[in-house]
């Protein structure tokens, strides 16, 4: 069963290697976040800990298509638009408000992201245990992150999925 800890109360060690999920660098990055939840201390006291924070591309692409998703929902919201007439790809990405806000998501990566974090890379043998475990989580990209976890590595992220998963990772969050 997953091992949970709490922020609050965790102390990071020197050098300590986490993957961070793309929650946290939503509430920490994105233009939409209203609330941090604590991460920025997180960010913060792992930076001056010299820990390692990893990403890979599934995290870029959800945070990514989370801010143009979200931008989509506003802007429909602004402008009266029915979602079932103005579509996301059809419609939305047509317009010069998808171009502010797919740019600004990727400069965030680039500029933000990507200063805190390193890409750890995806193999094929995470994607193979992945899709023999899939019973384990119902968020396959969740899933996928928990094979990529080793005895050194923890995940922190905000998604309380990760406290259901049945084996020994360690989970750390606020």
């Amino acid at each position: 069963m997953a091992i949970e800890k709490d922020l609050n109360t965790y102390t990071l060690n020197q050098g300590e290697t986490f993957i961070v999920d793309t929650n946290v660098w939503i509430y920490l990055f994105s233009p939409f976040s209203t609330n941090s939840f604590g991460y920025q201390k997180f960010l913060s006291e792992a930076q001056n800990k010299n820990c390692k924070l990893f990403i890979n591309s599934q995290i870029i692409s959800e945070y990514i298509n989370v801010i143009c998703r979200t931008a989509y929902e506003n802007y429909a919201r602004t402008y009266r638009l029915n979602k079932n007439n103005f579509k996301f790809k059809r419609d939305y990405q047509q317009t010069s408000d998808f171009s502010h806000y797919y740019q600004l998501a990727c400069e965030s990566v680039k500029n933000e992201i990507l200063k805190h974090s390193e890409i750890l890379p995806i193999k094929q043998s995470h994607i193979d245990s992945s899709l023999n475990d899939y019973d384990q989580m119902k968020d396959y990209n969740d899933l996928l992150y928990t094979k990529m976890l080793t005895s050194d590595i923890k995940i922190v992220s905000h998604d309380r999925d990760f406290g259901n998963h049945p084996e020994d990772i360690i989970w750390i969050h606020y």
